[in-house]
């Protein structure tokens, strides 16, 4: 049981990693573009 609750959080964990390089990535590539944000 335990080791199945360490996984969960460690893929919770690498997906959350993952989510904010590519929300990064996505910003950086906006503003090289030239993209302004809305608001």
């Amino acid at each position: 049981m335990s080791t199945v609750l360490v996984y969960l959080f460690a893929t919770w964990g690498v997906s959350v990693l993952v989510s904010v390089l590519l929300a990064r990535a996505l910003r950086r590539a906006d503003a090289e573009a030239g993209v302004q944000e809305e608001g």
